[in-house]
């Protein structure tokens, strides 16, 4: 029993310390459509050191979690732009997190959507 809840114990400890060097990144982009979308997504589903994504076509806004030991975040802007879009790093306003930065632009575009002539603003 003891080597069982100690194996579980380091176990957790693990995951907690690889959880703990993962980072938050968000980049602005031109997608605008859901086959932009998957555009971006299967690039970042093949990038080393990508662990989650989220590529959203309305507020036009990228994030991305990663590893950083094994990439950066100009690795993955490269690959964002290897798909065809721009990728342009949000910053956050002093006390904000860019989390919040990203809310605030998704509101702003919705009440002021502009139409593309294109599918992606390419």
């Amino acid at each position: 029993m003891k080597k069982t809840v100690f194996i579980f114990a380091i176990v957790l400890i693990s995951t907690l310390a690889l959880n703990a060097q993962m980072r938050h990144i968000s980049f602005h982009s031109n997608i605008s459509s859901e086959k932009c979308k998957k555009a971006v997504e299967n690039n970042l589903d093949r990038a080393n050191g990508v662990s989650e994504y989220n590529a959203d076509a309305v507020s036009k806004i990228i994030t991305v979690k990663f590893d950083p030991t094994k990439t950066d975040p100009e690795k993955i802007k490269k690959v964002i732009t290897e798909a065809g879009y721009k990728a342009e790093t949000m910053k956050a306003k002093s006390g904000k997190k860019v989390n919040q930065c990203a809310d605030e632009t998704e509101q702003s575009s919705n009440k002021n959507k502009e139409k593309t002539e294109n599918c992606c603003g390419k």
